[in-house]
This record gives structure tokens, C-alpha cells and sequence, in this order.
């Protein structure tokens, strides 16, 4: 009787579902979630990857963001009522503030859907943010503590993604704080601060670099963080993927112990027609190989094929092994030898050996 003899079986590697990655839908908008787990019936787990997350932390980040830049809007509205200043940039300075207002709400609004959140629009309402700060910077005064609020916005609109609006914020700030400094130490335009320079011009020169050093680090440190972050979930990810590999190899090596322990049942391949012949019921499993049942389509004579295991697949040598050896049986003929039917060749996906089928006692049951 035709029996298999076996060689390494390379499991076909179990492929997870969605190889690309597959964005994780949050439970709740603003919220993120772990990636899904592995599902026990096919191994495969859905992943996100290191780009969505991102840009879900990003809508995240931007919700929180316009919720805190409101209330800012809110308080300098009220603390302007109460203060005096330049008059011409005070009116200036409410008329911003109002337009920002109505660019946060109705940001807020707009990315209550995620997809509805571009880079335009964070370009958009980032820039008049920070241009409408800068104006506040002008009305508090140049050389105050107010240009401590812009590090803040550089850092926030400097993690986006898109790095154009990241640089125009940036330009927007760095540029406006230098002019307005230089013409003011210059001379050539009065100080319209509330709180004005006060001190030599080399120190209030010296200041004003140490603001713009202090913009430049804020713009770096925000890039660079962004980019560990996205470093890390990538990181993240691979382990996670390996992980998912792994139990999808654990569940594909129980399958096969499954079948194993019930020799005649059917197997991977039961029901596949090789050759014409359909395969059947699993007859024998050796070290790299399967034998089924097997029944010609058309003459209905019974036979046996072999079969690789999936595990041995992936080794090239092997499966060469296996057609030399198929193409030395087919060469011998005689009473005493099982004749080889059909063999596959190099152009096959599946190698196989289908062989007549014998009904009687092998070599090993003499004594």
C-alpha cells in the first residue's frame, strides 16, 4: 500500500488578514483603541499602523487644543474691557479675536468627523491663531512675558503632519516677533506695548535672540518628538504583527495535530483534483509529507497521491528532493514496485506524486 514517507513540511505561512494596515476605529470620538485582537477562528488580528495612529492623535490633540484656545479667546476679551493700551491695536485685537472664535467653532464642528479634518483647514485656523497671538504679543508688549503664549502654539501646530503648515506657523511667529523688534529698537516705530522696552537696547537685543532661540527650539523639539513617537508606534506595531505571526503558527500547528490524530478524516487538501485525480480521505502523514485517497475523475480508478506539507514548501531544496525523487520512481516499472501514475513538475504550485494504490501489508509487517 502506497504510504507517505514524508519530508519537512513548511507550513504555509498563515497571511494576516489586511497585510496593509487596517485603522482602528475609535470607540468614541476623540478616543483611541488598542489594536483588535486575534481572532481564534483564523489567527488573523487587524492592526493600526504608525501613520493613522498619528493622525488620530492628532484630531485628538486638536480637539483639546481648541477647547483650551477658546478659552483664551474668552479671557483676553474680558481682561481687554479692563485694560487700556493702544487703542488702534486694541480694536484690531477684538476684531481678531471674534474671527478666531468663529475658525475654532467651527473647526470643533467640522472634525467631529475625522474624515472631514485636512491639512488646509489645520493650516487655516492654526495660522490666524497664531497670527491673531502675535497681534496680542504686539498689545501687551513685544519685550513682556507674552510671547511665552507662542511657544506654546509652535509646539502644538509643529507636531501636525503636515509640515508646510507646520513651517508657515512657525515663519508667521519667528518673523513678526523680529520685525516688530527690530523696528522698535531701531527707532523707527514707537513701542505700542502696554508693558514697553524698558533698558539698553544690547539687552533688549540680547533678549529677543533668546526669544527666537527659544521659537526655533520649541519648532525643533515638537518635530523631533513627533518623530520618536511615530518610531516607537511603528515599533509597536512590528511586535505586535510578530505576536499575531506567531499564534496564527500556533493555531496552523494545531490544525495539524487535529488532523493527525485522526488519520481517514479529511485534510488540507481533500477534495483538490491533481492530475484528474480528486483527492479524498487522509490515508498517512510522514515528516514533510501527506498521502490521500485518491480517485481518477473520469475512470474512477483509485489511486494514491503524496503530497509536501505546507511547512516544506518554503524550502527550495526539499522540494526539489521531492520532484528528483518522484521523477526516479516514474522511471521504474516491475511487480514488486507501486507504478507512479501522474508526477507535477517545476511549474506546478503544489509539487505531488500519484501513485496506484495497493491493499495489503507493507515490507515492515513480515516477519
Amino acid at each position: 500500500m502506497a504510504r507517505g514517507d514524508g519530508q519537512p513540511d513548511p507550513a504555509l505561512e498563515p497571511t494576516l488578514a489586511g497585510d496593509g494596515a487596517v485603522p482602528v476605529v475609535p470607540a468614541e470620538p476623540g478616543a483611541l483603541t488598542a489594536p483588535l485582537p486575534t481572532t481564534a477562528r483564523t489567527g488573523s488580528t487587524t492592526v493600526i499602523s504608525p501613520q493613522d495612529a498619528m493622525a488620530l492623535e492628532e484630531i485628538n490633540r486638536t480637539r483639546i487644543f481648541l477647547r483650551f484656545a477658546m478659552a483664551i479667546c474668552a479671557s483676553v476679551v474680558i481682561s481687554l474691557s479692563f485694560l487700556s493700551g493702544h487703542a488702534g491695536v486694541k480694536t484690531a485685537l477684538y476684531i481678531a479675536v471674534g474671527i478666531c472664535a468663529v475658525l475654532i467653532v467651527w473647526m470643533h464642528r467640522t472634525i467631529r468627523d475625522p474624515g472631514q479634518y485636512t491639512p488646509f483647514k489645520v493650516i487655516l485656523v492654526g495660522w490666524w491663531c497664531a497670527a491673531t497671538t502675535m497681534l496680542g504679543v504686539v498689545f501687551w508688549g513685544i519685550f513682556s512675558p507674552a510671547p511665552a503664549l507662542i511657544v506654546m502654539g509652535i509646539y502644538f501646530f509643529s507636531r501636525t503632519n503636515s509640515l508646510a503648515a507646520t513651517l508657515l506657523i512657525y515663519s508667521t511667529c519667528a518673523v513678526t516677533q523680529a520685525v516688530m523688534s527690530i523696528l522698535i529698537l531701531s527707532g523707527t516705530m514707537a513701542d505700542p506695548g502696554l508693558f514697553p522696552a524698558s533698558g539698553s537696547v544690547r539687552d533688549m537685543g540680547i533678549s529677543q535672540g533668546m526669544v527666537q532661540v527659544t521659537y526655533l527650539f520649541s519648532f525643533w523639539l515638537a518635530r523631533a518628538t513627533r518623530n520618536s513617537t511615530l518610531d516607537a508606534i511603528g515599533r509597536l506595531e512590528e511586535q505586535v504583527r510578530h505576536a499575531a505571526r506567531r499564534e496564527a503558527l500556533l493555531f496552523e500547528a494545531q490544525q495539524d495535530l487535529e488532523r493527525a490524530l485522526r488519520i481517514g478524516g479529511p485534510g488540507r487538501y481533500t477534495d483538490q483534483v491533481l492530475a484528474g485525480y480528486r483527492l479524498g480521505m487522509v490515508l498517512g502523514r510522514g515528516a514533510m509529507g501527506e498521502v490521500y485517497e485518491a480517485v481518477h475523475g473520469r475512470t474512477g480508478a483509485p489511486a494514491a497521491a503524496k503530497l509536501l506539507l505546507p511547512s516544506v514548501l518554503e524550502n527550495r531544496d526539499q522540494v526539489e528532493r521531492f520532484l528528483r525523487e518522484a521523477r526516479a520512481a516514474s522511471a521504474f516499472t516491475g511487480d514488486h514496485v507501486a507504478r507512479v501514475l501522474a508526477t507535477s513538475d517545476s511549474r506546478d504550485p503544489l509539487p505531488f506524486l500519484i501513485m496506484e494504490r495497493l491493499d495489503g501489508e507493507d515490507l515492515a509487517g513480515y516477519k
